[in-house]
């Protein structure tokens, strides 16, 4: 029981960070985001024609500087 609850709250916590980075990414480049979750544990957020996949993140600031990166790259 408990460790389903705690892997309860980790989900929650993923997409609350997930949420703001996407909003974070929007903000940043004034177009919407679009995210997809590929299987159980892997994120995708695509904005702009950048695409970027995640399995772990630090925070949402961690996502959006992956993002940021990616996109500065093209």
């Amino acid at each position: 029981m408990e460790t389903e609850l705690s892997r309860l709250i980790a989900e929650e916590r993923a997409a609350a960070a997930i949420q703001h980075a996407r909003r974070m990414i929007a903000r940043h480049v004034g177009a919407p985001t679009v995210y997809e979750r590929l299987d159980f544990y892997t994120h995708q957020i695509t904005c702009l024609e950048t695409t970027i996949a995640f399995t772990t993140a630090r925070s949402s600031k961690d996502i959006f500087e992956r993002w940021k990166e990616a996109y500065e790259s093209h």
